[in-house]
């Protein structure tokens, strides 16, 4: 392998590492931003933001790119100057913060994409003006022992380094002796003894103090966490985990096995127990397991086909292996599904951000509730949504949330809410990205729409908005005449509803004028091999998620009934609406036979039944989005192919139903 092609690939390792380095900094400022105007009685949240700063600079160094390590440098000098100070986190500080870590990962962005990153040279100049501390200030002590341990020779850091390999920390111990310790019986050598009970003390430094006195310092290894320990704080102990040395030592570590990429190396490499594994290669792994599948039904099919020939024994033999065979394909593909999941708060924290970021260049004053962070989305899905999404914030930001003075006039609360959620449904999750501002004007949408040649009719009552969201979601219409840099030009709603669409998701919107609008985008937890439970209506067959079906029954014609708008029948907690999946796909009623199965699904606490032709069974398939605008039907979210050239239609029963019941709802 030349050395081109491990340098390329240990790129790519760059730009991941990175990744998680900056998810662990935007929670870092998050919480910030949260303790403005107060002094940090804990620092946690500026070490996390610190520590992970040098790491970037360190590895950005390695690889020369200079903006990334230069803007990393001048946030970390910024952020150890509010370390040593004993003072407020200011606003301004953490504004600075936001625009220099959003301006980090636009310049690793660039040189991922091949593209020359924003001298950075003008903003790192006014980052040092803003954040050079006050004449006469002292700086702290945390920057004076990362003096001192840069002081350490080849020897003790070769010392550490074993240390460290062996899965302990670094902490750095202090020890001020007074007379009534001493009287107590506390002296250096009783610290020294407690200490080496810890683990391994690699050097014991005499420090003199700015008021005469004397301190001593003590850099000990251990695997041992700080409760050991803390009750020794009323005996002058004070302690402090040395982050900066272990991280200087990590990067010697990586520089070493770097610089030569071409030479042998002698001695075993440093083994982890983790690997990164580029997201493409797992679609690659489950588009096989999916032809698996597919290959595995055409089997059970031909098994079955060939039952007169085979013999009960046979048959039965074949039907036990290709059930098993299905079994640990489905193993096989939870696990992989496992291996793509990431929690969405990963998501939640970049759009907070964003909020945030925009709310100070406009002035407004703004709080961002998060929920449901922990909620689990494919890899795939949450990276093609999280630009769609943003817009969505910006626009619940920029035009949904009002200057302070109006929200007063309005007799809200001077600062806006804007609210992002994530709940799991089945095997959908949904987003939620709202706001407590303006709402949307529907009279004054509807007619900049006519204005802009589109069909605008009177507002309907009901509950899906769905009229108004088509118009917001036109390509290039927009209620702007201007566009700026919060506001595009009429595209991102319709690049959102698109996306969401092609990932076999829907887009929905609640509107109040006067409170705010919600905008909810339903999505499926992951892609490719889905659970499908497949039924005949007319010519067509249609998968729905298995996860989305309560309960199968056969239902008796004879006891179907009209109400306005609909056919009910009866069930156990009252009539059950019924949709005619026949005629709602345009082949005519399937309502005449004797006896139809009745899928009964769920939707926003109703249920409902989709009444099929005949129930073909349960099929794990692969599922391709649809964008064909000529089977643009509400609630058809992609097709599988069954392996012999035919096609399953996929159905959101949430979306089919939803839009169904509004339908029978205006009829009526």
């Amino acid at each position: 392998m030349s050395g081109g092609t491990v340098f390329s690939e240990f790129l790519d390792d760059y730009f991941a590492e990175c990744d998680e380095h900056l998810a662990v900094m935007r929670r870092a400022l998050i919480t910030l931003t949260s303790l403005v105007g107060t002094v940090l009685e804990d620092p946690t949240p500026l070490e996390d933001l610190r520590r992970h700063l040098h790491t970037v600079k360190g590895l950005s160094g390695m690889v020369r790119f200079r903006e990334a390590e230069e803007i990393a440098h001048a946030l970390e000098d910024c952020v150890k100057m509010q370390l040593s100070m004993d003072r407020p986190l200011g606003d301004a500080f953490v504004a600075v913060l936001r625009d220099g870590l959003a301006r980090l990962e636009a310049a690793l962005m660039s040189r991922r994409d091949g593209l020359e990153p924003e001298d950075p040279t003008p903003f790192v100049q006014d980052l040092q003006g803003r954040c050079r501390a006050p004449e006469g200030t002292e700086v702290g002590q945390a920057t004076e022992m990362s003096t001192r341990m840069r002081q350490w020779s080849a020897l003790d850091r070769k010392r550490l380094r074993e240390r460290l390999r062996a899965g302990e920390k670094l902490w750095c111990f202090s020890f001020v002796p007074s007379a009534e310790r001493n009287q107590r019986g506390i002296d250096v050598n009783v610290i020294r003894e407690r200490l080496s009970g810890l683990g391994q003390i690699l050097k014991g430094l005499p420090r003199v103090l700015p008021e005469a006195g004397i301190a001593f310092d003590f850099y000990v290894t251990t695997a041992e966490e700080p409760d050991r320990w803390r009750s020794w704080a009323e005996d002058g102990l004070s302690w402090k985990e040395c982050f900066e040395l272990m991280e200087t030592i990590g990067l010697e570590d990586r520089r070493e096995s770097n610089l030569g990429l071409t030479r042998e190396r002698s001695e075993a490499p440093f083994r982890s127990s983790v690997v990164r594994v580029d997201v493409h290669r797992l679609d690659e792994l489950f588009r096989s397991v999916g032809t698996l599948f597919t290959l595995t039904h055409r089997l059970q099919d031909q098994v079955k086909a060939f039952a007169p020939v085979l013999g009960t024994e046979l048959f039965r033999t074949f039907g036990d292996v290709t059930q098993e065979l299905s079994r640990e394909l489905r193993n096989l593909r939870d696990r992989i599904t496992g291996l793509r999941m990431m929690p969405v708060g990963d998501v939640f924290d970049r759009l907070q951000l964003a909020a945030l970021n925009l709310a100070g260049e406009l002035g407004k004053s703004i709080r961002v509730h998060i929920k449901g962070s922990r909620t689990e989305i494919d890899k795939f899905v949450a990276e093609k949504m999280l630009d769609p999404l943003l817009h969505v914030v910006r626009n619940a930001v920029s035009h949904g949330i009002e200057p302070v003075q109006e929200r007063v006039a309005a007799g809200k609360d001077p600062v806006g809410t804007v609210f992002i959620e994530g709940r799991s449904s089945g095997d959908h999750i949904e987003i939620l990205i709202g706001d407590d501002g303006r709402g949307i004007d529907e009279a004054a949408v509807r007619q900049a729409a006519r204005a802009f040649g589109l069909r605008a009719d009177e507002a309907v009552e009901d509950d899906d908005f769905q009229d108004l969201l088509d118009i917001l979601c036109h390509p290039g219409f927009s209620t702007r005449e201007e566009a700026d840099r919060a506001s595009g030009r009429g595209l991102g709603l319709s690049i959102l509803r698109e996306t969401a669409a092609s990932l076999g998701g829907r887009l929905s919107l609640h509107n109040l004028f006067g409170k705010g609008c919600t905008f909810t985008v339903r999505l499926p937890v992951t892609l490719v091999v889905q659970s499908l439970f497949v039924v005949r209506a007319g010519p067509v067959s249609f998968g729905l998620p298995i996860g989305s079906v309560r309960e199968v029954v056969q239902a008796e014609f004879e006891k179907f009934s009209h109400v306005p708008g609909m056919v009910v029948m009866p069930y156990a907690d009252g009539p059950l609406p019924l949709l005619d999946l026949r005629a709602w796909a345009g082949f005519g009623s399937g309502l005449g036979t004797a006896t139809v199965p009745v899928l009964v699904v769920e939707t926003q606490g109703r249920k409902v039944g989709i009444v099929a032709e005949r129930v073909l069974g349960l099929r794990d398939l692969v599922v391709h989005g649809m964008k064909d605008p000529l089977l643009n039907l509400p609630g058809l979210v992609g097709a599988a192919d069954v392996g012999d050239g035919r096609l399953i239609f996929v159905l959101d029963p949430e979306g089919v139903t939803v839009h169904w019941l509004n339908t029978a709802s205006r009829r009526t």
